[in-house]
């Protein structure tokens, strides 16, 4: 784009012409504009600088060229230099650092010198008179309408700029705005091309090929004569007139009055003629006598014979139809001032292209730019039903692209490098429980024991919690810790802009950051060897700064720590890691899992009904062996955008179909002229794919705008402009072009083409029972998507109300969650809660390893009874003695946990009801548990609680074990301490906690939320579905509704007389709507009766995901039905009625 417009600017202004100065002021303009599209690339531009703001000169450079080429005579003087004072003024403000103002000021420059340019071209236009017809009155048509886009274009970015002030506040990258800001630089650029190949036309056009000689005097003075006795005598008005029969009226020889036309007139006779003969049309047009007379009556006075002729001549010599010219001729200036247009230009054939192009592809090029001109032309005579088919396709293109960019972004995890095609995550099947964290060993063991292993690591991810990282007075908390062992960099092919790959890992207190991480605690010094401190107690030192990886990936990497505890020959009874393995060669999972199973059985003979089992490393978020898979998700959006995009293809082929019947004589004249099957269909479409190609073009700028909106309400990073994927996305744009394009066009096509020539041209129009049952039976399939989308929406809403109001078992209210150090949390609680209960509206204060809308990471523990123990699968939470009543949780059985020296001092436990069953107790108070994982010491069940959830309602509540004690285990370390609050002095209370906060740590400030809002933002990710399906619910119906309108307001015209009739014979207003409107209320009946079955199904399916659900009740179905019907009884009785009590004389006066 830079290079065409320095191009265009360059050729402008070099080249020698008759219009060099006016055609340099428009290369400086396009200066102007190569200038911004360089800025646009080189800076993240936001819609206060956008690009008409960039350069106040741009406005004064396109008017002086206008200017210029319409007044040639006129000189650029002086004080035409305080036009560009503007330009001086932007100067200053952008060294003064206020660049807003120049908003305002390029928005009212730009815009004025438009419309300055636009009278020019007025102006130009009235200074000319009648001559010969009005076809040079449109000379500078070509460039008033450009100037037109470019205004309309410049009024775009006031909508804009009120979506960024209000919705976005001024957050929208430069991104959002590239759609407009190429359109506007490929309008001056055509602008500038049209201004270059032009002038050398003209000047091409001008020049002889070989020189002729003047006429003579006395030729001259014979031509004027002619024309004065033709004009006095109104020989012209003879439809018969011919060359001879002239000549014979005129007594001179035939040959001597071609000569005196062709030489001294220069024209042929025809066109001689027919100059008298429209002019005579285009007088009787404004004479109020001849208005009984329709336009072919007008012609046929004037001494036209033929209504073809009298069209085709009319629209050669004045650039419209009759009708066209006459309505215009109402809205502009008298007749004596009509102006020229300059729309033919002269063609000079050289005769050495004859034989370059043979007739049948000269033909073939015509033909093509017939069918093309044709397309616009019907898109623009039935420009309502074409906006409403671009609007439809435009708003199901814009979904689907969505989804596919999603799909796409959803595919790309851990695709960032060929290597990982070969590094597997190993977990394990103890049961029925699948775990992804294994034992410790296990990585040492299958690197020392499996021969296809070329490296192993084990890790240990902290996820969303926040990890304190600080160097020197540089604090900051970090996410997605990453505890690693030596070998994680020979498993995963990271790369480091900073460090040594092969040996970053190998000192014991190694750290390596992220290159954002790095930059937040050392600026842009060299980060190697400096020392970082972690969670407040590790001192470790920075080895490496990772480079940024290009996709996403399963495991997030916000800092790489050597794991000073991983030890590869520790317990096989700890599971706190997870096991990677890199393979030497290929090999499919099956045998992979049957050799590390073979040699993990082999070691661990009581072990038997434990197994492991391996998941290739991109396929783990999208196609894992067990556990959740969002990419189920993305193929139900995907579905659901497919249906979208097929009901914006079936409102463009029901229009097709119905319209059929006004093209149906075009189709029988195109038969007749030789047209065969396969033109007509390509010829129609050429129409659907100019259609198409404009919905297109609309989905995209609406993408742009909303693209930002989207990827900050669902934290991902969509668009187009990744290098990596601009080929993809282009390829899949193209595909699903083609598949609307045939989608939409094909059958109205073929239904078209099959039109019998001879029974159209006689009047028979019928399609038949064939295109009624197919357009009725694609009504049916649109209603059925939008009646699918209403109850999906009814039933998540529902759904969702439940969730939100179903007893969680806890209270939530005024409690909030506060992240204190490891030692404030363990050794100094009972300082802490202390100091927190002193502040006036605590109620009570605990910790806990696990807080109500957290992940709780599950064990195994034992409970031995006569004499045969058995294994569970518990989840085990650590907790003070007031975690109970800060929750306000009530007690089933036993007691609680107390200060006593038996709670502190021996194992005791807590259990909820679920663990209670699992563990199959009926009276569980008094029972022993072991956790053999920890260090086997029994534990006392003292108590039994009420269940509660605190993860959500996907799954069933988890068998929890509750314990207190100073021997806590490794898999209970973590956590918060909860604060219950009085609901009369929340913020006072906050304020006051803050305040002693300062003194428990007063190097890090409070971090604190409302559990509620922790518990809430487990349903964020149905939340976002929620609103997904709703907007694609609204879209859908608001597709469907726009095709039923658009299909009433069709049939309701054709079926104007009849109404009329109808009416004459006493049809009353109630029966006409009923009349026009029932066939499509019954269609939209049997949609909701076909799709509610099939409904049912899915929502059963999508609730059967949750342990707690709403019931399915029939009144869900019947809602979806009745609004189904309510919204298309609305839309058809509109133009129904409208249709009734329209005046039947009015329909019936041509009859």
């Amino acid at each position: 784009m830079i290079l065409i417009g320095l191009n265009f600017a360059l050729q402008l202004w070099f080249t020698k012409n008759i219009n060099r100065s006016a055609n340099r002021f428009l290369a400086m303009a396009l200066g102007v504009m190569v200038l911004w599209m360089v800025g646009l690339l080189t800076t993240d531009i936001k819609l206060w600088t956008s690009p008409l703001q960039f350069s106040l000169a741009f406005g004064p450079f396109l008017y002086f060229y206008v200017r210029k080429a319409t007044q040639p005579a006129r000189q650029f003087c002086w004080k035409d230099l305080l036009h560009f004072c503007p330009v001086i003024f932007e100067q200053t403000i952008w060294i003064a650092g206020i660049a807003s103002l120049v908003k305002p000021l390029a928005f009212i420059s730009v815009g004025t010198y438009l419309y300055l340019s636009h009278r020019l071209i007025e102006h130009f236009y009235g200074s000319l008179k009648f001559n010969e017809g009005d076809r040079y009155r449109r000379e500078w048509r070509w460039l008033d309408r450009l100037l037109a886009g470019l205004g309309l274009v410049l009024l775009l970015w006031i909508p804009l700029t009120a979506i960024d002030y209000f919705v976005f506040h001024f957050t929208l990258d430069g991104q959002a705005f590239y759609p407009l800001s190429l359109l506007m630089a490929v309008m001056i650029i055509r602008m500038g091309a049209i201004v270059f190949f032009r002038t050398g036309v003209d000047a091409f056009a001008q020049a002889a090929l070989f020189p002729k000689s003047s006429p003579s005097v006395a030729l001259k003075q014979k031509g004027s004569w002619l024309r004065k006795t033709i004009e006095d005598g109104l020989l012209y008005q003879d439809a018969e007139l011919s060359v001879s029969s002239l000549a014979e009226q005129l007594d001179m020889p035939a040959h001597e009055l071609s000569r005196i036309i062709n030489v001294a007139l220069k024209k042929n006779f025809n066109d001689f003629i027919n100059e008298y003969r429209i002019r005579e049309v285009v007088c009787k047009m404004q004479d109020p006598a001849y208005d009984r007379l329709t336009l072919l009556g007008i012609a046929y006075e004037s001494g036209f014979n033929s209504k073809t002729t009298f069209n085709r001549t009319f629209r050669q010599m004045t650039g419209e139809n009759p009708a066209q010219y006459k309505s215009n001729l109402k809205k502009e200036r008298p007749f004596s001032n009509l102006e020229p247009y300059y729309g033919n230009r002269q063609i000079v054939l050289h005769h050495e292209t004859a034989f370059k192009w043979s007739p049948e592809k000269l033909n073939h090029i015509t033909m093509f730019r017939n069918y093309l001109k044709i397309a616009w032309r019907n898109t623009i005579r039935s420009f309502s039903y074409s906006a409403i088919n671009m609007i439809g396709l435009a708003a199901g293109l814009c979904s689907f692209i969505v989804i596919l960019l999603y799909m796409n972004y959803e595919l790309s995890y851990d695709k960032w490098s060929p290597e990982l095609n070969k590094v597997y995550r190993v977990s394990m099947r103890e049961n029925e429980d699948f775990l992804n964290n294994t034992p410790a060993p296990l990585a040492g063991f299958l690197a020392q024991k499996y021969p296809n292993t070329e490296a192993a690591t084990m890790l240990r991810s902290e996820g969303d919690n926040e990890t304190l990282v600080a160097s020197g007075d540089n604090k900051f908390y970090q996410k997605n810790l990453v505890s690693v062992d030596s070998n994680f960099l020979k498993v995963f092919p990271y790369k480091l802009t900073v460090g040594n790959t092969a040996t970053a890992l190998n000192n014991p207190q190694a750290v390596i950051l992220t290159a954002d991480l790095s930059h937040k605690l050392f600026g842009n010094e060299d980060p190697i060897g400096k020392p970082v401190k972690i969670f407040d107690a590790l001192d470790l030192v920075v080895t490496g700064v990772l480079a940024e990886q290009a996709g996403a990936v399963h495991l997030p990497i916000g800092l790489l720590m050597r794991n000073p505890d991983a030890n590869p020959s520790g317990s096989w009874r700890n599971y706190s890691y997870q096991t990677y393995i890199k393979l030497k060669q290929l090999e499919n999972d099956a045998a992979i899992e049957a050799a590390i199973n073979r040699l993990y059985h082999n070691e661990r003979l009581n072990k038997p009904k434990s197994s492991l089992f391996v998941d290739l490393v991109s396929r783990i978020h999208n196609f894992p062996k067990h556990g959740s898979s969002n990419f189920a998700t993305v193929t139900m959006l995907l579905v659901l955008a497919v249906l979208l995009l097929l009901a914006g293809a079936i409102n463009f082929s029901n229009l097709a179909i119905a319209q059929s019947i006004s093209r149906a004589r075009e189709v029988g004249i195109r038969k007749v002229m030789g047209s065969g099957r396969k033109q007509l269909i390509l010829q129609f479409m050429c129409e659907t794919a100019l259609q198409c190609l404009i919905s297109l073009v609309l989905a995209l700028m609406l993408l742009a705008v909303a693209l930002p909106y989207i990827n900050n309400s669902f934290n991902i990073t969509l668009g187009f402009l990744q290098q990596h994927e601009v080929l993809h996305v282009v390829l899949q744009l193209a595909g699903c072009l083609l598949a609307i394009i045939l989608l939409s066009g094909l059958y109205p096509a073929i239904c078209l083409s099959e039109f019998n020539a001879t029974k159209v041209l006689k009047g028979n129009y019928s399609t038949g029972n064939k295109g009624t049952l197919f357009r009725n039976s694609l009504i049916v399939v649109q209603f059925m998507v939008s009646v699918f989308f209403i109850t999906g929406i009814i039933v998540i809403k529902s759904q969702m109300s439940y969730m939100q109001s179903k007893d969680k078992g806890f209270s939530g209210e005024q409690l909030i969650r506060i992240e204190p150090l490891q030692t404030t949390r363990d050794k100094d609680f009972d300082k802490t809660r202390n100091m927190v209960l002193s502040v006036p509206g605590v109620i009570s204060v605990a910790k806990t390893t696990n807080v109500p809308g957290d992940n709780i990471v599950g064990d195994t523990s034992t409970v031995p009874f006569s004499n045969n123990g058995k294994a569970y699968r518990l989840s085990s939470v650590k907790v003070s003695t007031d975690y109970f009543k800060t929750l306000q949780i009530p007690l089933i059985k036993g007691r609680l946990f107390t200060n006593d020296v038996s709670d502190q001092q021996t194992r005791t436990a807590v259990i909820n009801q679920s663990a209670a069953r699992k563990l199959n107790l009926p009276d569980p108070v008094g029972e022993f548990i072991t956790f053999p994982y920890c260090d086997s010491i029994p534990v006392q069940i003292v108590g039994v609680v009420r269940d509660f959830n605190v993860q959500g309602f996907e799954s069933e509540i988890q068998p929890v074990v509750f314990t207190i004690g100073n021997q806590a285990c490794t898999f209970q370390s973590g956590g918060a301490i909860l604060v219950k609050l009085n609901s009369r002095h929340v913020q006072q209370s906050i304020a006051g906690i803050t305040q002693v906060w300062k003194k428990i740590e007063p190097a890090f400030p409070i971090r604190y939320s409302f559990v509620t809002q922790n518990f809430e933002h487990l349903f964020i990710s149905y939340v976002r579905l929620e609103k997904i399906i709703t907007f694609f619910g609204l879209v859908a119906i608001m597709i469907s509704v726009m095709g039923l309108f658009a299909l009433t307001a069709f049939f309701t015209r054709q079926r104007t007389k009849e109404i009329g009739v109808r009416k004459v014979l006493g049809a009353t207003v109630s029966q006409l709507a009923t009349l026009l409107s029932r066939d499509f209320i019954y269609l939209v009946l049997l949609s909701v009766v076909i799709i509610t079955p099939f409904t049912w199904w899915m929502v059963q399916k999508w609730l059967q995901t949750f342990a707690y659900r709403i019931d399915i009740s029939w009144w869900i179905f019947f809602a979806a039905g009745v609004t189904a019907v309510f919204i298309a009884i609305i839309t058809v009785s509109f133009q129904s009625v409208k249709a009734a009590l329209a005046n039947p004389a009015d329909s019936l006066r041509s009859e």
